[in-house]
């Protein structure tokens, strides 16, 4: 690939990810995790995981309500059959 181009296209990649927000990026993560998630781990670990996430967001001063929404999202995403 000419340097040009090489240069062209890691700006535009360094632009797209700072144009996404941390939801955004934290939604994709679980969207992409999701059907690992859900095949690995039983009711009992997503209970688990759900505590840490609400463990995680005290830690940061939180929960705030993005956060109280990303990890219902993620409980329900986890919940879902496929």
């Amino acid at each position: 690939m000419p340097e040009i181009a090489r240069e062209s296209a890691a700006n535009e990649n360094q632009k797209t990810r700072r144009d996404r927000t941390p939801a955004a990026d934290a939604n994709t993560a679980v969207d992409h995790l999701a059907p690992l998630l859900r095949d690995k781990l039983d009711a009992s670990e997503r209970d688990d995981l759900e505590r840490m996430l609400e463990a995680v967001a005290v830690i940061r001063g939180g929960p705030i309500e993005a956060q109280e929404r990303f990890i219902a999202r993620t409980v329900r995403v986890l919940a879902e059959q496929h």
